[in-house]
C-alpha cells in the first residue's frame, strides 16, 4: 500500500508499506507459531499506516540485521481515533536493503503494564 505521505527516518525515505494485517490483528501463538483464534485488535491497513507515519523524523536503532533485512521495534502511542487512542503499542517492522522505500510491518500490539512486585 502507498502511504498518504512520504516519511523519513534514519536518513531514508519511505512511501510504501507491506502490512501483515492478520499478524497484527491476531498475533501468533508462542507454542505453535500459528495465528491465534481470538482477535486482539481490529486495525485496518490504513490504521497501521497511521502508526507508520509516526516514525517520520525518528532515528531508530536496528534490533537485528539478517540477510539484507533490518528489524526494528518501537513503542508508540496509538494515533487511531477510537478506544485505543493514546494507548501504548509496540510496532515491529523491517526494511530491506534491496527494496528501498518500503516498510514491512510484521506486527503491532498493545503494551500492557504488568503488576509491580
Amino acid at each position: 500500500m502507498t502511504l498518504s505521505r512520504t516519511i523519513n527516518f534514519n536518513d531514508e525515505s519511505y512511501s510504501k508499506a507491506r502490512i501483515e494485517i492478520d499478524h497484527v490483528n491476531y498475533g501468533l501463538d508462542p507454542k505453535t507459531k500459528e495465528l491465534n483464534i481470538a482477535r486482539r485488535t481490529n486495525f485496518s491497513a490504513a490504521d497501521v499506516s497511521q502508526f507508520l507515519l509516526e516514525l517520520d523524523g525518528m532515528e531508530l536503532a536496528t534490533s537485528k540485521k539478517e540477510e539484507g533485512f533490518s528489524y526494528f521495534a518501537v513503542e508508540l502511542l496509538c494515533p487511531v481515533k477510537g478506544t485505543e487512542l493514546g494507548k501504548k503499542f509496540r510496532l515491529i517492522f523491517t526494511t530491506l536493503k534491496n527494496d528501498q522505500g518500503v516498510i514491512g510491518t510484521i506486527t503491532l500490539y498493545r503494551v500492557r503494564l504488568r503488576g509491580y512486585l
